[in-house]
């Protein structure tokens, strides 16, 4: 049985044979012929999961096939589904339960790509291209984000993509497997009895499931294979496999629409209701010497980082000033100030100021200091980050040019020093390495805070040459070299896109796009389906925090919505990022406990939890606490949503697609998108000029606003 794909690039054989069902990928030749991509292979690997066929048939675009289990006793129903690019496999399994045994984690998806060539570990080995999941950093903390992978076999001049949509495999769970704790996504290697290789969604770890649940479960994945003849016998790069990667699994991104159906302003109401719990002496502000400082978290609780330096025998004291929580609500609440009419924002606004401005010149906050001379720990994206965010603020004043000295003696020498390959921590004394790991990200923070101070300072040459060292050098590396905190590929992503301004038609629209699917991997591209903990049971956040932490946070999900807004005028067809920004405005209200399930519980309701549960960590949501440091993003989310536009059906997303103006984007615009599968009516009213934009949409439909309009 064959089930060709839409485009008529690749077809699935679904046979059965003495080995019981099994399934293998065919591609199409430049001359209208068929190449073998992979040999027949048991459809699922594991003992306990052979198929054996006693239906098949195709009702309408779906082939269907249906049996019973080889090894256990369960019947089994597979649709194979043609969808754009791809073919969508779903597989339901019913049963009474039943014994799995102690091999690896069962079942896997395979793709058998056969024995291996001579010499594989050479000439066969050294030219394939491998964009495997789950991301990992310092080669051993692995996450659980992006369920994809690409493999290019450069004997069959062939390419495979799979997917595994996570959320809908409901065997997961907390007595059971662990995704992609147990599982990899990509190619594994055998050498006995002879050198082979499977491609697909694979058992890599000690299972921790020995019997597989009653019921009905379901595992949904999708495949797509092209011949790739047009490369001239050269393999694609690590960089373009990515981009491709990410952009075909962009069309599978769901809009949960079920999840939240919000008032209009719901945003905008969180913003003014935290404006108030900002000012609360106690649980956000206390005082020493100095005066008035911005604590870290509400009442200076963090139990996790409590009980974390309790198991070093240390104590951990969250009472001390954050600089950080302030310059992170201090951007925005000015571009609130300055664009709308808020009052109550006004006094927060001047507090934060203050208390900024005090403790950015004392020498205690560290980040203005310069060259010291002991050794003087930093954590580098933070130091660069904070940089990046600061000197714009403060016009021209002794502040900014302190802040301009700090960038010349201690940022960029640092930069040269590690030749753009930023670690982890760095001393401030040797503008050296300190203790283990790599942080190579900073540089795309790096690069846009040298694409901004061109936009503005003298010498602009010579901040732009360093912006596009940076990236250059980011772009060079391995592809899983590159992820860490979720919010410095976009960076890297907006500094790329500003040169691509300047410079039409160079390499910098290419690394945007692939700065952009460093960004979008960092993402959870599924559902959990078992949500607990402080947090009401709303679908997870957005974006791993940083790779290897194992949960989505708001401050990383919300600026990376930022960036997102800022290029989405530079998609050809934006409807993938829309889909993805629809999803952050949904979603991530589940991280405020005004919206879960005991808001009353909470002094301070609107200030955001760190992080929400997963089912693959340690289901702890909340135990860092309420992030102040992240509440800023409370505000960057009300300018993107619903500060300066809002729609009157909530089902209807109005996007501000230039949330920062002048660091990127086409100021003034807007964009609004039905990501229902229903056509939807709204009302755009626009909160500045105070005119309104009556729209029809269709399902997936988008139009760009105006606000002069």
């Amino acid at each position: 049985m064959y089930i060709t794909s839409s485009t008529g690039e690749f077809r699935v054989a679904v046979c059965t044979s003495a080995r019981g069902t099994t399934i293998s990928v065919d591609v199409k030749t430049a001359v209208g012929g068929w190449s073998s991509a992979t040999v027949p292979a048991p459809i699922l690997s594991g003992e306990a999961f052979a198929l054996t066929t006693q239906s098949r048939g195709v009702e309408g675009a779906t082939a269907t096939l249906s049996g019973v289990g080889t090894n256990r006793p369960f019947v089994w129903r597979l649709a194979v589904e043609t969808t754009t690019g791809w073919l969508a496999f779903e597989l339901t399994i019913d049963s009474d339960g039943f014994d799995i045994g102690h091999d690896a984690p069962q079942p896997g998806i395979q793709f058998d790509l056969g024995a291996l060539p001579p010499y594989e570990r050479g000439n066969h080995f050294w030219f394939t291209t491998n964009v495997s999941a789950p991301s990992t950093w310092n080669r051993s903390a692995a996450g659980n984000d992006f369920p994809g992978a690409y493999y290019f076999d450069p004997y069959r001049r062939c390419e495979l993509e799979l997917f595994v949509d996570l959320g809908a495999s409901t065997w997961f769970g907390e007595d059971s497997a662990l995704r992609l704790y147990e599982y990899t996504c990509g190619v594994v290697r055998s050498f006995r009895p002879e050198p082979s290789a499977e491609f697909g969604f694979i058992g890599t770890a000690p299972a921790r499931m020995r019997s597989f649940p009653r019921g009905r479960h379901v595992l949904r994945w999708y495949v797509a294979a092209r011949r790739r003849d047009d490369l001239g016998g050269v393999s694609p790069t690590e960089q373009d496999a990515l981009r491709q990667l990410v952009a075909d699994c962009l069309r599978l991104v769901d809009t949960p629409t079920d999840e939240w159906h919000g008032s209009p302003g719901a945003w905008a109401d969180a913003a003014a209701s935290a404006a108030g719990e900002l000012m609360s002496d106690g649980l956000a502000w206390r005082s020493d010497d100095l005066g008035d400082y911005l604590l870290a978290y509400v009442d200076a609780r963090s139990d996790a980082w409590s009980a974390a330096f309790a198991a070093k025998g240390e104590t951990w004291n969250g009472d001390g000033p954050c600089l950080d929580a302030a310059l992170w609500l201090l951007r925005p609440l000015q571009l609130l100030r300055a664009t709308t009419a808020q009052s109550e924002l006004a006094k927060l606004t001047d507090r934060v100021d203050d208390f900024a401005t005090r403790e950015a010149a004392d020498p205690r906050s560290r980040i203005l200091s310069g060259r010291h001379d002991a050794q003087t720990e930093m954590g580098t994206w933070q130091y660069v980050y904070l940089l990046a965010d600061t000197w714009y603020l403060y016009g021209e004043s002794e502040l900014r040019e302190r802040i301009l000295a700090e960038i010349e003696s201690v940022l960029i020498p640092l930069a040269h020093r590690v030749g753009y390959n930023f670690p982890l921590s760095f001393d401030k004394s040797a503008l050296a390495k300190l203790g283990p790991g790599g942080n190579a990200g900073s540089a795309g923070t790096y690069a846009m805070l040298m694409a901004s101070l061109a936009a503005s300072e003298s010498d602009p040459e010579r901040y732009t040459e360093e912006a596009r060292r940076a990236l250059r050098a980011l772009a060079n590396l391995h592809i899983d070299d590159v992820p860490q905190e979720a919010v410095l590929a976009p960076h890297a992503m907006v500094a790329a896109d500003e040169l691509a301004r300047q410079e039409p038609g160079g390499e910098w629209a290419e690394l945007r796009e692939y700065f952009l699917a460093q960004t979008l991997r960092a993402m959870y591209w599924y559902d959990d389906p078992l949500p607990v903990g402080a947090v009401r049971g709303a679908r997870i956040g957005m974006f791993q925090a940083c790779t290897g932490i194992v949960y989505p946070a708001f401050f990383e999900d919300v600026e990376v919505a930022v960036r997102l807004a800022s290029v989405v005028d530079r998609e050809r067809d934006p409807r993938g990022l829309l889909r993805v920004l629809d999803r952050a405005r949904r979603v991530n209200v589940g991280f405020l406990p005004a919206f879960g399930s005991e808001p009353d519980s909470f002094t301070l309701p609107h200030i955001p939890f760190e992080e929400l549960p997963m089912l693959d960590g340690a289901r702890s949501g909340g135990s860092i606490g309420q992030e102040i440091y992240g509440a800023g993003w409370l505000y960057w989310a009300h300018l993107l949503w619903d500060a300066l536009a809002v729609s009157d059906n909530p089902q209807v997303m109005v996007l501000n697609a230039d949330p920062d103006p002048g660091r990127a984007g086409t100021p003034g615009r807007f964009v609004a998108y039905n990501g229902t599968d229903v056509a939807q009516e709204a009302t755009i009213r626009f909160t500045g000029a105070g005119t309104t934009v009556d729209l029809q949409l269709a399902s997936g439909a988008w139009e760009w606003l105006s606000a002069s309009a």
